[in-house]
């Protein structure tokens, strides 16, 4: 079984005691079944160039990224033709991730890597670009990055 982290956009309601929104707990499960098999796996070891593997990903691939390590974007996803997806994931396996339906939390930080930036999105889209999957991947701002007010 393989844990998927579903991207949510949140209704920012909650305010954290700095002024700061707090995003709210999905309101639906995504689950999508097992990733397709048959690509090859491109692995990007910590400190290696994630943008570059997204570049040279084929629909089929499975991109594997370094558990704990951190990779500094901001990133755009291309756009490759076919109808195929290209799965982003932890390097760690899927035994080590939690089951299906089970939230993942804090404890599990060492088991994933961390996509980054320093301001605005981590994660752009190319005109067209589809079918990008992520597993066991952390995506947050950069630390010390500070939201712009409104």
């Amino acid at each position: 079984m393989v844990v998927v982290l579903v991207i949510v956009l949140a209704c920012l309601v909650p305010v954290a005691a700095h002024g700061q929104p707090l995003p709210e707990r999905p309101k639906a499960l995504g689950e999508t079944g097992p990733a397709p098999e048959g690509g090859r796996t491109i692995a990007v070891p910590a400190g290696g160039d994630f943008q570059a593997a997204l570049h040279q990903a084929q629909p089929g691939d499975v991109i594997a990224l370094a558990a704990g390590a951190t990779y500094p974007g901001p990133f755009v996803l291309p756009s490759k033709s076919g109808s195929g997806g290209i799965t982003v994931r932890t390097s760690v396996p899927d035994q080590r991730l939690p089951t299906p339906g089970v939230r993942i939390d804090p404890s599990h930080g060492p088991l994933m890597p961390a996509l980054v930036a320093a301001s605005g999105s981590v994660l752009a889209t190319a005109p067209g670009a589809h079918h990008y999957r992520f597993i066991g991947v952390e995506i947050r701002p950069q630390a010390g990055y500070v939201l712009p007010p409104g």
